[in-house]
């Protein structure tokens, strides 16, 4: 029967302590340079924060607008929790939908952009113009994938929102954000540095 001397093996109590050489034994499990940093200096992922809205269409109105105004202070927002704080990616995709009146001049124009409550994003504009020629009872559809980045100093709940402003508005029937199950408002955020 062969015995084995207990001071060939390592000690449950020294926690690794007690190898020989701590830099072979990390190269020998396949450890890189990471193993021996800090964990500040790596990004802490606060998870990914989405939403959606697709219950009904939000009209945001066919006249012009003195300043920017919430698209739908309830529903075209994201509400979430940071954990981290640091630099999140926030996006906002939906569709603009204008309809005009048959055989008129239709001339549109709205700009979006994104809060937090103090700190705006930079605005998006989109417009359309259509002659009286074109009989224009149709809706035109434009699409928009609205990003920001805000820089968060402070943990806790955080509310992005949607905001417009009508510029232009000639002979429109309706101007509405699309929130439908055919084409919801959906949004995100995401924590992409420290």
């Amino acid at each position: 029967m062969a015995y084995f001397s207990i001071s060939n093996f390592l000690k449950t109590t020294s926690n690794l302590s007690d190898l020989a050489n701590a830099s072979t034994a990390r190269t020998n499990l396949g450890l890189g340079t990471a193993a021996t940093q800090a964990s500040s200096a790596f990004l802490v992922v606060d998870g990914y924060n989405s939403a959606s809205y697709s219950t009904a269409d939000i009209d945001i109105g066919t006249t012009n607008d003195g300043a920017f105004a919430d698209v739908d202070a309830t529903n075209a927002t994201l509400t979430f929790t940071v954990n981290n704080t640091g630099r999140f990616l926030v996006n906002f995709q939906f569709s603009l939908n204008i309809v005009g009146g048959v055989g008129l001049a239709v001339t549109s124009s709205t700009i979006f952009r994104l809060t937090d409550g103090t700190n705006p994003s930079s605005a998006i504009q989109a417009g359309t113009a259509q002659p009286a020629s074109v009989a224009f009872s149709e809706s035109i559809t434009i699409p928009f994938n609205l990003q920001a980045v805000f820089n968060f100093t402070s943990t806790g709940s955080k509310t992005i929102k949607l905001q417009k402003q009508n510029l232009t508005s000639t002979n429109i029937g309706t101007r509405t954000v699309e929130a439908d199950s055919n084409s919801p408002l959906s949004m995100f955020a995401v924590r992409i540095a420290n």
